[in-house]
C-alpha cells in the first residue's frame, strides 16, 4: 500500500489531470462537443500507449549504455528540481493559443498528448522507477494501476471538459492544490537525489 501511494503521488503530480484541465480547454476552444471528446479519447490512449512504452521499452535502452541506479536516481532527482522550479518561477512565455484547422487526432498527438500529458519530467520518472530494483510482477502492478487510475482521471476531466470548468471554486482550488504539489515534487527530488548520495558513500545513512 506505501509503494502505491508513492507511486500514485509521483504519477499524480507529474502525469495527472491537474497539469490538463485549463489547457485542454485552451486547446479546444471554439471546437465543436464532438470534436473536443474525440481529441479527449485519442490523447488518452496515445498517453496510456506511451507510458506503456516508456515502461517495456525504457529499461532495455537505459541498459544498453550501462547507467547505474545512482546515476538514475541522481538524473530523476535533478529533473523533478528543475521540473518544480520552472514551475514555481516561470520563464513568462504566454501558453499556446488553440489551433486552427488540424483533426482531433492531430491536436492529440501534440500538444495534448506531448508535452501536456507526458512532459519530459513524466518520462524520466517512470525510467527511473523502472529502472531501479527488479520489475517484479508485484511492482510492475502496482505501477500499471496508477498508471491507469490516473490516465482514466485524465480522460475523464477533458472528456466532461465544460462541465469541470464550471464546478463551482475549482480553478482556485487547484491552484492551491498545485502549490502543495510543486512542495511535494521539490521533496521527492531531493529525498530521490539524497538516496543516490547514500548508496555512493556521500553522505551518511
Amino acid at each position: 500500500m506505501e509503494q502505491f501511494a508513492f507511486v500514485f503521488t509521483l504519477c499524480f503530480v507529474l502525469l495527472g489531470p491537474i497539469r490538463l484541465i485549463v489547457p485542454f480547454a485552451r486547446q479546444t476552444k471554439g471546437r465543436s462537443p464532438a470534436f473536443q471528446r474525440s481529441a479527449a479519447t485519442w490523447a488518452a490512449l496515445l498517453a496510456s500507449a506511451t507510458c506503456l512504452f516508456v515502461v517495456l521499452v525504457g529499461r532495455t535502452l537505459v541498459a544498453k549504455y550501462g547507467l547505474s541506479v545512482p546515476a538514475l536516481q541522481l538524473t530523476a532527482g535533478l529533473v523533478l528540481l528543475l521540473s518544480a522550479l520552472g514551475t514555481i518561477f516561470p520563464s513568462g512565455n504566454l501558453p499556446a493559443s488553440a489551433r486552427e484547422g488540424g483533426s482531433p487526432l492531430q491536436l492529440a498527438i501534440s500538444p495534448l498528448t506531448v508535452p501536456t500529458m507526458i512532459p519530459p519530467v513524466g518520462v524520466a520518472a517512470l525510467l527511473i522507477f523502472v529502472m531501479i530494483g527488479p520489475m517484479s510482477a508485484e511492482r510492475l502492478l502496482v505501477l500499471a494501476t496508477a498508471l491507469g487510475v490516473i490516465m482514466l482521471l485524465n480522460f475523464l476531466v477533458m472528456f466532461f471538459n465544460d462541465r469541470v470548468l464550471r464546478i463551482p471554486g475549482l480553478l482556485p482550488g487547484l491552484h492551491l492544490l498545485g502549490g502543495v504539489l510543486i512542495v511535494i515534487q521539490v521533496a521527492l527530488a531531493i529525498d530521490t537525489m539524497l538516496i543516490a548520495f547514500r548508496t555512493l558513500g556521500v553522505v551518511a545513512a
